[in-house]
């Protein structure tokens, strides 16, 4: 039972018994629980958020620019190169066409 049911619940019996601050109080509280609840919810939005932000970051450390080229590797497979522009842009790999250094996503030529 959440704590707004529970409010709810008392409300009803506060009617019964003709409380006017209490039932005021049980409104202020039923008011104060989906408030908590609205807050919450806005909070758990930005953790997933930020949950995948911190997953497309550790996503982008495995690749790294190579030595005197413009082009990026994925050190897991380090003889596919990759767009450092479009996999930034991204968040995740963008391959070179295979045998060049040209990415179709953006047209731009690496060497």
């Amino acid at each position: 039972m959440s704590l707004y049911d529970a409010a709810k619940d008392a409300l009803k019996i506060a009617q019964k018994a003709d409380n006017i601050d209490l039932i005021q109080k049980l409104l202020d509280v039923q008011e104060s629980a989906l408030d908590m609840q609205a807050k919450q919810q806005e909070l758990q939005a930005k953790l997933a958020k930020a949950e995948g932000e911190i997953a497309s970051l550790k996503t982008l450390a495995k690749f790294k620019l190579m030595d005197g080229h413009t082009y990026m590797i994925d050190q897991d497979s380090p003889q596919r190169s990759l767009c450092p522009v479009c996999t930034m842009k991204n968040g995740f790999a963008v391959p070179l066409l295979q045998g060049s250094n040209w990415c179709a996503a953006c047209s731009r030529n690496y060497k």
